[in-house]
Parts: C-alpha cells; structure tokens; sequence
C-alpha cells in the first residue's frame, strides 16, 4: 500500500436481493446494522444502507484497502443474491460523513422510493440514499 493511498476515497454503491425468510428480517437487520456500524467505523468507513424488504440498497466510501476488504465480505454474504454494483470509483470527498452507517428500513414507502429511483440509475439511487440521509428519521 502506497503512503497516500488511505488519504484517497473511494465509493460503491450496489443493490442485491435479500434471501432471508420475511419472519427473520427485522432481527437480521438490527444485528447487521449494529455490527456494522462499529465495523465500519474501525476501518473507516462511511455510508448508507437502505432495506426495502427485499432488496438491499447500499452506499459505502472511505479508504480504497478498506472498501476493498468490505466489497469481499459482502460478497461472500449468503443473507443476500443477484448483487449488482451500480457504481464505483473515486470521489472527492464523503457524502456520509459522520455516519459510519446511516440506515432506513422495511416499509412500504421507502421499498416505494427505491423502486420508482431504479429507472433513473445510480445517480437518482445515490441521490435517495443523500436524501434519506438528510432526513431525521435515518439512525445514525
């Protein structure tokens, strides 16, 4: 690893489909999201992730190494399927500052939202992720 590289940030953002039966989703969600907030904020990292029910839309950022580590693990992740990365690469600074994992989950309005977003891309994806982020209702 070069000396500047953990000064450099990079992002991704991805979705995928939850394969864990309905009755379990509350419970796995409050353990993932616990566990990853104090994971993320150990390697520094930053982001959002919202659950519709049935699919997972996330946004991470922070240093390339520990982006990289994060992209394996969730991967390898069986609690979810069919994940596709929407978008990557470098950014100039964190949209998520200050949220080692915003998080919104499991109603209909929000599995709404990222439906009617998917026909705008990763952009209009990215934005709802800033716009729920923004909002009071996200736990920080």
């Amino acid at each position: 690893m070069r000396p500047d590289e953990d000064l450099r940030l990079h992002h991704w953002l991805y979705i995928s489909r939850c394969v864990v039966e309905p009755a379990w989703t509350a419970a796995m969600m409050d353990t993932l999201v616990a566990h990853a907030k104090g994971r993320n904020a150990s390697i520094g990292l930053t982001g959002a992730l919202l659950f519709t029910g049935t699919h997972f839309l996330q946004a991470l950022e922070g240093p390339p190494t520990a982006l990289a580590l994060m992209r394996a693990a969730i991967g390898e992740d069986r609690r979810h399927t069919a994940l596709v990365t929407l978008d990557e690469g470098s950014i100039p600074e964190r949209r998520f500052a200050g949220w080692s994992l915003a998080y919104a989950g499991g109603s209909i309005y929000l599995a709404n939202k990222v439906r009617g977003a998917m026909d705008g891309g990763a952009p209009a994806l990215m934005h709802l992720l800033e716009t729920f982020v923004g909002s009071a209702g996200l736990q920080a």
